[in-house]
């Protein structure tokens, strides 16, 4: 039992940081074992407030932002919690929870522990069924996307954020 339980947390660690490889033919950059999104536009999606019960689609969200799929599991999604929450991306930046209620039942409590440390400066969602995640094609996590405001995807960060690349799929999503 405990051998099983250590190889799922690597699983879920390697699941977590992927590597970043060249750009596909659509100008998306691929990850090594993972294929690019499947879609430039954004899917629908029915998600609820982190805070709340409230549910509300992804396309009545006002565009355009930056979207961040993470769970509370992967180690590089909590540390992009203190840059996104930084006041200069306020109002830029939307985090949807991700595979948490899939995994664990404990994953709802755990990802509003998280979220409390943001003082409320973007809003967060679940995609309770992970309609987002299966729609894109992708596994690993986490992701990033910059989304205009006819809801297409218009660029794609794969792996853990930097300020400069919030700051790059900032200015993408509203050219």
């Amino acid at each position: 039992m405990r051998r099983i339980a250590m190889l799922l947390s690597v699983l879920m660690l390697c699941a977590c940081a992927p590597t970043v490889s060249p750009s596909d033919s659509a100008g998306m950059p691929g990850i090594s074992g993972q294929p690019a999104l499947v879609t430039t536009d954004l899917p629908s999606a029915t998600l609820t407030q982190l805070s709340g019960t409230n549910e509300i689609s992804i396309h009545d969200i006002a565009m355009p932002r930056v979207i961040n799929l993470w769970a509370t599991w992967c180690s590089s999604c909590r540390k992009e919690f203190a840059l996104l929450a930084s006041t200069e991306f306020a109002g830029q930046v939307v985090a949807i929870n991700v595979r948490d209620l899939s995994q664990s039942s404990a994953g709802l409590s755990t990802a509003r522990t998280l979220a409390a440390s943001t003082a409320d400066v973007f809003p967060i969602y679940i995609d309770k069924n992970d309609t987002l995640m299966t729609a894109l094609g992708v596994t690993g996590l986490p992701l990033t996307i910059a989304v205009n405001s006819e809801h297409v995807i218009v660029d794609v960060e794969y792996g853990e954020l930097t300020h400069d690349s919030l700051v790059r799929l900032i200015k993408a999503s509203e050219s």
